[in-house]
């Protein structure tokens, strides 16, 4: 299995080159405590304070920082589907 980034370095990376963007409807992994973590999509985010709120498949709702996250996929990288 593939290491994963530390959390100090996903921020200091979206911090550096992604804070200007907003995440809204990116797919993200994000860390639910010290050694567990899930995938989603941001359905809100305030680039200002760094705080996000992520929908899972499950449809519960994650508050928290985006200095907890890994981004998969940006929102200008989705995929449209016909109908």
């Amino acid at each position: 299995m593939p290491d994963r980034p530390s959390p100090r370095w996903a921020a200091n990376f979206f911090n550096t080159y992604c804070s200007s963007m907003s995440l809204v409807n990116a797919t993200v992994e994000f860390q639910t405590d010290v050694a567990s973590f899930g995938e989603g999509l941001v359905i809100s985010h305030d680039d200002e304070s760094g705080t996000l709120v992520i929908r899972d498949d499950e449809g519960i709702h994650w508050r928290g920082a985006e200095d907890h996250i890994v981004v998969i996929l940006y929102p200008d990288e989705q995929v449209a589907h016909a109908g």
